[in-house]
């Protein structure tokens, strides 16, 4: 039952952390409301396909990179605490590598799909 409420309280702080970046990076891309805009509140921006491409897969790879990094680091507080334990440390070394493993494909996608949108999409 501890387990659970750990479990829980794990993920309300990974909600946290998401939800903070998602203010972080919107108010960076001109999307939240500007009071001084003064149209009503609404800050108007005119994005090209392209910019809009760009900054959704850079979005998503900052969120990728940020979990990515969460699970390193749990994965290595569990390889701290195994004591000696092989089927733990098993497990610990399952968990870094797969989160070096998921961060090393979405940058690979990130790189893919970036060069393919600077080649469609050449800038002006």
């Amino acid at each position: 039952m501890i387990y659970f409420f750990k479990i829980k309280k794990t993920a309300s702080y990974l909600f946290i952390i998401v939800f903070m970046t998602a203010v972080v990076f919107s108010a960076a891309q001109g999307v939240l409301a500007d009071t001084s805009c003064g149209n009503g509140g609404i800050l108007l921006t005119t994005l090209t396909l392209r910019e809009i491409l760009i900054n959704a897969i850079n979005y998503l790879v900052s969120i990728v990179a940020v979990v990515a990094i969460l699970i390193i680091i749990i994965g290595g507080l569990l390889w701290m605490t195994a004591g000696g334990d092989q089927e733990r440390l098993a497990s610990a070394r399952k968990w870094v590598l797969n989160a070096v493993i998921g961060l090393v494909v979405a940058l690979g996608c990130w790189a893919i799909v970036y060069a393919i949108v600077h080649n469609i999409f050449p800038a002006k």
